[in-house]
């Protein structure tokens, strides 16, 4: 069944090396890291799980983690001192944390657009917004004096207003653009509606991430998710490494965070084997055939990443 199902994307795509596909993007895609996280679900695990999987996810050099603020129940002060201790554990891990909020929660908070101090005291990185107050006012907020980063949605926030952020000199590392994911089988995105999205937004600059998903057994995540919670609708059920590479093979995906929780250490093996660095082409097993028949071995280089182009309709 892997092999048919490696199969489907390597006949259905036209794949191609990114060190021989010369343009901005490859290029750009080369001198950028590519960020690891995780999600974790406060609502539906205890507190000690949740620790013990942030390090083993810092283990294999993971250095964020999602979660939704707004789905935790209680009081204001029961959810602020949860978060609070939670961002302590996490950043103890050396994963910087988005909070995933919307317009109405951030009210029943007291702040708004033009006061997250709160989200400051308590350490929060990154404001995931789901929701928009309107980008004038997503623009004060991206200029709030904390250095707080303000996560934007890929699905609600088009590329007028990504656009319009950048029209407006919001710098690129005060903004971050990020993807759903969907927990019901057959409602993830498309996967040319993925790329298209991808390519209108990529030219502004700011950073991109989406999610892949978890195969283990008995995960977890919003709405019962019991299907996994990826992006896009046909990396549902692939191993995980493969999911990885398809993610950076578009060359448009910053960072890849995994959407339900919890991925087994094998898992994490599978994507660290991943980002190893590619073998240099002197070790490669056809290298002395290659000398003998005198091919021209500076075209080889080292290469592990593809670019994917879009299926024609």
């Amino acid at each position: 069944m892997q092999e048919e199902i490696y199969s489907l994307y390597f006949k259905t795509n036209l794949w191609k090396c990114l060190n021989c596909y010369n343009d901005v993007d490859s290029n750009r895609r080369k001198t950028i890291m590519t960020v690891f996280g995780v999600s974790v679900y406060p609502d539906l695990s205890p507190m000690s799980e949740i620790n013990e999987y942030l390090h083993l996810a810092s283990k294999y050099g993971f250095t964020r983690v999602f979660s939704s603020m707004f789905s935790v129940e209680g009081t204001n002060e029961e959810i602020i001192d949860y978060f609070r201790e939670f961002i302590k554990c996490a950043h103890e891990c050396g994963m910087r944390v988005s909070l995933d909020v919307n317009t109405s929660f951030l009210t029943r908070l007291g702040q708004s657009y033009d006061d997250i101090s709160l989200f400051h005291e308590i350490g929060c990185d990154i404001i995931r917004l789901d929701g928009s107050y309107g980008v004038e006012k997503d623009i004060i907020m991206t200029r709030n004096p904390y250095g707080i980063q303000v996560e934007m949605n890929a699905s609600s926030s088009g590329a007028r207003e990504i656009a319009y952020f950048k029209e407006h000199g919001v710098p690129e590392d005060r903004v971050l653009v990020c993807h759903n994911f969907y927990p019901q089988r057959y409602t993830g995105l498309k996967w040319n509606n993925f790329l298209e999205t991808n390519r209108k937004l990529r030219p502004y600059g700011y950073r991109m991430a989406a999610f892949v998903s978890s195969n283990n057994e008995n995960t977890h995540g919003v709405w019962d998710a019991r299907d996994g919670l990826p992006t896009v609708e046909r990396m549902r059920g692939l191993p995980i490494d493969l999911q990885v590479r398809i993610m950076l093979a578009t060359g448009d995906v910053d960072d890849i965070l995994i959407g339900n929780a919890y991925a087994s250490e094998a898992e994490f093996q599978a994507i660290a084997e991943v980002m190893k660095p590619a073998r240099p082409i002197e070790d490669s097993p056809i290298y002395k055939r290659l000398q003998a028949y005198g091919s021209d071995l500076s075209r080889f280089k080292e290469c592990k990443r593809l670019k994917v182009i879009p299926e024609q309709d």
